[in-house]
């Protein structure tokens, strides 16, 4: 699974992340109750703190180790998906990517 790492503020480097994999469904109603079949990405970062660096402070490491559930980011409706190994479908991207790509939508809380 890819995520990108972005910050806000130039002063200072607060990330957070972005699934490029997870969409929201379209048409979706979100009315505060969350169902078995929603993925709630509150549940799954909760609790690990992304540290803040300065935009002045090298960061000791390029990487932040957070432990994560796979079975977070798969819905109770699950019924198949197939896998991509490569780079992105546009532009000159040479890095590789690995894609799981369901057979129906994964509805996220937005």
């Amino acid at each position: 699974m890819e995520f990108e790492l972005c910050h806000k503020d130039p002063k200072e480097k607060q990330y957070f992340f972005l699934s490029s994999v997870l969409v929201s469904e379209e048409g979706m109603e979100m009315n505060g109750h969350i169902s078995n079949n929603t993925i709630d990405f509150d549940y799954i970062f909760y609790g690990y703190p992304v540290p803040k660096i300065p935009a002045s402070e090298k960061p000791q490491r390029k990487r932040i180790q957070l432990h994560m559930r796979l079975r977070n980011f798969i819905p109770f409706t699950f019924t198949g998906a197939i896998s991509y190994a490569g780079s992105f479908f546009q532009g000159d991207c040479r890095e590789g990517v690995t894609y799981l790509i369901f057979d129906t939508p994964i509805a996220i809380k937005p």
